[in-house]
């Protein structure tokens, strides 16, 4: 049944990290065709992590909704990125920029949409740009930080420390700080930075234990497959001493495991990725979104989401 205050409590949810309250609260949404913008921009945001083929649906009837409006614009953009469809991902950030030219928050839709599209290059002058608008923002110094963390992880560190000086409690800038203090060899102080970043969210903690435990289990089945792949490979030549005959079976079997494991090796990392990402925290893109939404989309004729029933 649909309720009046749902588009609120998902967008609420969504704000404080809370998927599975999100997700609760999305299933009293009207239904597609029946809702308005912000109700189809909310179920959008809480399908995104999980559901991108429906985050994408919705998106696209929330921009039908609202033409001409570069925050939805930008949902549009985050569902598609989130869909593996960087191309059109690329273009919708566009548009958003060509809609809301002075907001950074688009800047930095285009600079993530890039980023995932591989155009590494382009996203860092996407995220500058953002900087070079609003040179205090603390979502754009976050993600020039991360685009650039590799090739000056001075400077990303001096950004994040700039963007928790406006946001001191933001999970993703501690935990983006631990990796600029990784690279410059300052262990210490990036374990004391991954635990405060785990204290404030504690899904980050989670991921990161769980991507390493995925890459040891990946990097032991990996020397199994090696062993079992040098093994197999000896069998025709023990098969022909004993039975000449089957040697060539053998070598057959020996051909067909030997393409087979290192195959079902690959599957296995696949599932593994996917599983991961569906524990993974949400792109921070969501939880910015569902804010703006909540504050109101700062457009002419579109109401904000209202109060909770």
């Amino acid at each position: 049944m649909a309720d009046a205050g749902a588009a609120a409590a998902v967008l609420e949810a969504l704000a404080a990290g809370d998927l599975a309250g999100a997700d609760a609260a999305a299933g009293r949404l009207p239904p597609a065709g029946r809702a308005g913008v912000i109700e189809e921009a909310a179920r959008a945001l809480a399908a995104v992590a999980r559901r991108p083929r429906e985050a994408v649906r919705a998106a696209d009837a929330a921009a039908a909704l609202a033409r001409g409006e570069g925050w939805a614009q930008r949902v549009r953009a985050l569902a598609l990125r989130e869909a593996g469809r960087g191309g059109e991902a690329i273009g919708a950030a566009e548009a958003a920029l060509r809609l809301a030219p002075e907001d950074p928050g688009a800047r930095c839709s285009l600079a993530r949409a890039l980023a995932a599209a591989g155009r590494l290059e382009a996203a860092r002058a996407a995220a500058e740009a953002a900087l070079a608008v609003a040179p205090d923002d603390p979502v754009a110094l976050r993600l020039a930080a991360a685009l650039g963390l590799h090739l000056d992880p001075v400077r990303a560190e001096a950004r994040l420390r700039e963007s928790l000086r406006a946001e001191p409690r933001s999970a993703e800038a501690r935990a983006l700080l631990a990796r600029a203090l990784v690279r410059q060899g300052r262990v210490a102080e990036a374990e004391a930075a991954s635990r405060a970043a785990a204290e404030r969210d504690p899904a980050l903690g989670r991921a990161e234990a769980l991507r390493r435990g995925a890459i040891l289990r990946f990097l032991q089945l990996g020397l199994g497959v090696f062993l079992a792949v040098v093994a197999v490979g000896f069998v025709p030549a023990l098969v022909a001493r004993r039975w000449p005959a089957a040697q060539a079976h053998a070598t057959t079997l020996a051909l067909a495991a030997a393409a087979i494991l290192p195959v079902a090796l690959l599957v296995h990392a696949a599932a593994g990725l996917r599983r991961l990402r569906a524990l993974a925290p949400p792109d921070p893109e969501v939880a910015e979104l569902a804010r703006a939404l909540l504050a109101g989309p700062a457009s002419p004729g579109v109401a904000g989401p209202g109060p909770r029933a």
